[in-house]
């Protein structure tokens, strides 16, 4: 996989600007990630919500009667868009729970809690399930899809795991890496204050939240693998060094390791050690800010060695 401009986080666009997207990374790309869930109301000021006054400058009792109605409906409508949202993130977490109980066999005792999955029934989901992502010390441990060529490359930003449609949407590869290759870079959305998705990884930044961190075990159809937390940064959207997905020789993998350690925000004690060892990298995804359309992304980054 090529180096690329543009790292764009997951947000939530619409299908007619999705099919005019361009269907997969030629020379540039971004890391696309997501915009956190509205998870409070937010209702008009008195001033924006006032009716029309009669020419004594008093309301109608009629005009009163129908803004109250109006009102009420409008309130309805958007505790109704309340609920619904909290009841699509619960819906998702109970199938996906039921996913990880159908495919999960037994941990294998000598490989540090790795657990084998059932790859042919979660071909059966949904064949573009690539890999399964745990991470220790938060709640991550999910699916990761890789869309195929006919669809977007960020096609899993506003699907789920199942390929339905959803805001939720499922982590997903970057389709410029290569599933057995150096470098696997990979997609989660911020959702607001829950800890969902990888929403638990954008404060990573921060040393304290970064210690919390525990090893990332990636499952995929070749076996399983644990990686250590190496470092974590905050980018800009069009941040280039992190879209690097093929190395010459494992030394020049180490090297731009050393690079991204240089600008980290926050890393592990022995990071040098496991710069100097890593043998395959992992980097996970996310909005940094909570507001929309921001351009900072948080990367943490882990390696197996």
């Amino acid at each position: 996989m090529e180096v690329v401009k543009d790292l764009k986080p997951t947000t939530a666009t619409s299908s007619i600007k999705r099919r005019q997207r361009r269907r997969h990374v030629q020379s540039s790309a971004s890391i696309r990630q997501e915009p956190p869930l509205r998870s409070g109301l937010q209702s008009a000021s008195p001033s924006q919500a006032s009716s029309p006054q009669d020419t004594h400058g008093n309301e109608s009792a009629g005009k009163a009667i129908e803004r109250r109605v109006l009102l009420a409906c409008v309130l309805s409508a958007i505790a109704g868009a309340g609920l619904s949202a909290a009841e699509s993130l619960a819906s998702v977490e109970r199938k996906t729970k039921d996913l990880r109980e159908m495919i999960r066999f037994q941990p294998k005792a000598e490989e540090r809690g790795c657990t084998e999955l059932d790859w042919r029934a979660l071909a059966q989901v949904n064949p573009e399930i690539v890999g399964w992502i745990t991470v220790s010390g938060t709640s991550i441990d999910l699916p990761v899809a890789l869309p195929s060529r006919n669809r977007p490359r960020d096609w899993y930003l506003d699907h789920d795991a199942w390929g339905k449609r959803s805001e939720l949407g499922c982590p997903y590869l970057d389709v410029r890496c290569e599933e057995r290759g150096a470098h696997l870079l990979v997609f989660g959305h911020r959702l607001g204050r829950s800890h969902h998705m990888f929403t638990e990884l954008a404060r990573a930044h921060e040393q304290s939240a970064f210690d919390a961190i525990g090893n990332a075990t990636w499952n995929s159809r070749a076996g399983s693998e644990v990686f250590e937390p190496v470092l974590s940064l905050v980018v800009d959207k069009d941040d280039a060094l992190i879209q690097r997905f093929e190395f010459d020789s494992p030394s020049e993998l180490r090297n731009w390791l050393t690079d991204l350690l240089a600008r980290s925000a926050a890393h592990t004690g022995n990071v040098s050690d496991i710069a100097l060892e890593a043998r395959r990298v992992l980097t996970l995804v996310t909005c940094a800010e909570a507001r929309r359309g921001g351009r900072q992304r948080t990367l943490v980054v882990f390696a197996t060695r």
